[in-house]
């Protein structure tokens, strides 16, 4: 991908998220695993992974190189529809019925950071008038455009949902410097855009926004929500506990994968009080512990994590853990 500006921050989303990103790949002759392999995405996405967060930059890549192997109008379509069918859907199931469009939506920006921790959507009336407000920094990045089609595309359909069809938008305001694109988007031909706002907003007719809202079917599973990041560590451990799979993930990489300076995340990480050789093997050997505990066969394990063979892989777990990994694996028997 392309090399954007280094952050100073870790950002999440959750795994489902990425998921639901690929398959807007489906039917485009391109092959999955290099995919992923491009946009910094572990190739256990695709077996139902057991990691429940994956990095923001991950959304990121996907839209890039999908916006770049489409035309506007196909990016647009694609996005259109898995919003409409699938993505905004998965959402509506999860907000109060019987409220005012303003308290649905307000709930839905509570409910959207708690699934990306670098995403805030609200409402805002300015200028006499409501919006649906969007914010995120990136602008001059290459993948912003594409990131901010999709938001667009998913206001809109969410407020066309929420409303049963009467939201028809009128006017939206976009943090990007050609609105050109914009307008191939489905049924935003007509829109009056406007550019190098601050923040992507969509304006809502007054009557609206004091409507109840009637949802209908509501999920009977509970929501699962992000946890509190009380620490970079915490946060860099989440992204990128999922590339530890396969064994050592070196700090070059580390940086490439969560778009933050390689410099810049030992400096975070000394500051509270570790370096990345100990996260990393905290991270690798929590993996090769939970590995031993549901199999008995060392040298797959050894293989799967990437270690030359059995022999190193023993003598690299006993440094850690003071016992082999047969030794390990008996305890956990004895119990």
């Amino acid at each position: 991908m392309g090399r954007p500006k280094k952050d100073d921050k870790v950002h999440i989303v959750r795994t489902e998220h990425v998921l639901f990103f690929t398959r807007l790949f489906e039917g485009l002759n391109i092959d999955l695993l290099p995919l992923l392999r491009e946009t910094r995405v572990p190739n256990t996405l695709i077996d139902q992974p057991e990691y429940l967060y994956l990095p923001e930059s991950t959304l990121k890549n996907l839209l890039q190189k999908l916006g770049q192997s489409v035309s506007i109008s196909e990016y647009g379509l694609r996005v259109w529809e898995m919003c409409s069918v699938k993505y905004v859907p998965s959402y509506l199931e999860k907000l109060e019925d019987g409220v005012s469009l303003k308290v649905c939506l307000t709930e839905f920006g509570e409910l959207l950071k708690r699934e990306s921790s670098n995403t805030k959507v609200y409402v805002k009336q300015a200028g006499g008038s409501w919006w649906l407000v969007r914010e995120k920094s990136g602008v001059e990045e290459v993948w912003f455009k594409y990131a901010e089609m999709f938001s667009v595309l998913f206001m809109v359909q969410l407020l066309k949902q929420l409303t049963h069809g009467q939201y028809q938008p009128t006017e939206i305001g976009v943090q990007s410097n050609v609105i050109d694109d914009f307008l191939k988007l489905p049924e935003l031909h007509k829109v009056r855009f406007y550019s190098e706002r601050p923040v992507t907003a969509l304006k809502i007719d007054d009557e609206l926004i004091e409507q109840l809202v009637t949802i209908g079917k509501k999920s009977s599973e509970p929501n699962e929500f992000m946890p509190t990041i009380l620490s970079f560590t915490q946060s860099l451990k989440l992204a990128l506990s999922p590339y530890f799979t396969a064994g050592k993930l070196p700090l070059d990489m580390a940086s490439d994968i969560t778009n933050i300076h390689s410099r810049t995340i030992q400096r975070r990480l000394r500051e509270e009080g570790t370096n990345y050789k100990e996260f990393s093997e905290e991270i690798l050997f929590a993996l090769i512990k939970s590995a031993l505990t549901r199999s008995h066969n060392v040298s797959k394990i050894a293989q799967q994590f990437g270690y030359s063979d059995c022999a190193h892989f023993t003598r690299a777990f006993k440094r850690y853990e003071g016992v082999t990994p047969s030794q390990y694996r008996a305890s956990i028997d004895a119990k």
